[in-house]
């Protein structure tokens, strides 16, 4: 397996390069040209730090699945930094995707079976992604193809998708999140040829046995708002929430 952290530098924010860790399955010998597909990993932490438990844990789980596994390391809010964090931590993921693209030749990927996956902040993060790889003024700013950034599917984990819904609480890190010019762009992705984004959820069974249902109300009113088309699917993860 080839397990190493590659640095992608520095999108425009801060001091922090984005780094990518990789978690790459060799091919048998009987199957040596096998690809795989991929799920690229945005771990939560307010914007402010990733977590641990939503990196490594994650990565390991998909690749039981036959899975080909990458974390992000993405831009964080830094107190020096007087520019907005967004759309910087998009425009990371943006690079992850593209290199994993790049690379997946010689990481044995399939480039058409491409996964996001956050948790909380990083969740929002892949739901923004979503929307602002469509958008003109998103791939000039990154300077990649609509084609290089596209992604098959997105998994959200309890993901940060209303910042009106109770965080963030200061208004501090609200203005330097830039969460008001993030939404804008986000909210214009109304295109009509663009593909239909699925949206999966979480079902599972509680201690009395009734079926409970996780679904991320928010982001279905807003892409119903704004005209993006979305398809749900219930399905079961391939990890869940303990």
């Amino acid at each position: 397996m080839l397990h190493e952290k590659i640095n992608l530098g520095n999108s425009g924010y801060g001091t922090r390069d984005t780094i990518l860790t990789t978690y790459v399955q060799n091919n048998l010998e009987g199957v040596p040209a096998r690809r795989r597909p991929a799920v690229i990993i945005c771990p939560g932490g307010g914007y402010e730090y990733q977590s641990d438990r939503e990196s490594e844990p994650i990565a390991l789980e998909f690749l039981k699945r036959g899975y080909q596994a990458f974390i992000l390391e993405y831009a964080v809010l830094e107190e020096n930094e007087t520019k907005g964090l967004l759309p910087y931590p998009q425009m990371d993921l943006a690079k992850a995707v593209a290199y994993v693209k790049e690379h997946q030749e010689v990481w044995n990927v399939d480039g058409e079976q491409i996964t996001i996956l956050g948790c909380s902040a990083g969740g929002n993060l892949c739901a923004l992604y979503s929307g602002f790889y469509q958008q003109d003024w998103f791939i000039k700013k990154t300077g990649y193809s609509q084609k290089q950034m596209q992604v098959q599917a997105m998994i959200l984990c309890y993901p940060v998708i209303d910042f009106r819904a109770g965080w963030p609480k200061e208004d501090d890190i609200r203005r330097r999140i830039s969460v008001e010019e993030a939404w804008q762009g986000a909210q214009s992705c109304d295109r009509t040829d663009a593909e239909d984004i699925y949206l999966a959820y979480e079902y599972r069974r509680n201690g009395s046995g009734r079926e409970c249902i996780t679904v991320c109300p928010g982001i279905v009113e807003a892409w119903s708002r704004f005209g993006v088309p979305y398809v749900s699917q219930r399905m079961s993860w391939a990890v869940t929430c303990k």
